[in-house]
């Protein structure tokens, strides 16, 4: 067998995990999200480090890295087993998220 080469069973492994984000963010996250014209969709599990983006009104919303830290990662990390982290996947840079987070929690 080549080193490349990917066993049928860790692919059922794979689509398990990916089966299991899903409904965890479909069950537990969504609804929340939801209640503000938003959501967040599974982007990819690569390596056991889950990627989401966020969507709707959440996509442009001010509070979403307070909620991605407060909701989204809490509730993924908690409900599946093995995840070493949770990232978000998105076209505004990091520096960007932080320096809306600090002009917000000057605001308070």
């Amino acid at each position: 067998m080549e080193e490349n080469t990917i066993k049928i069973s860790d692919l059922q492994d794979i689509l398990k995990k990916n089966i299991e984000i899903d409904k965890v963010i479909e069950e537990k996250i969504n609804p929340k999200l939801d209640e503000h014209n938003g959501w967040i969709e599974f982007v990819e599990n690569n390596d056991n480090i889950i990627y989401v983006r966020f969507r709707g009104a959440c996509s442009s919303c001010m509070s979403t890295y307070d909620t991605f830290e407060k909701l989204v990662k809490p509730i993924l990390m908690k409900n599946i087993r093995n995840i070493k982290d949770v990232k978000i996947v998105n076209s505004v840079s990091e520096e960007i998220i932080e320096l809306a987070q600090s002009l917000l929690s000057k605001n308070k």
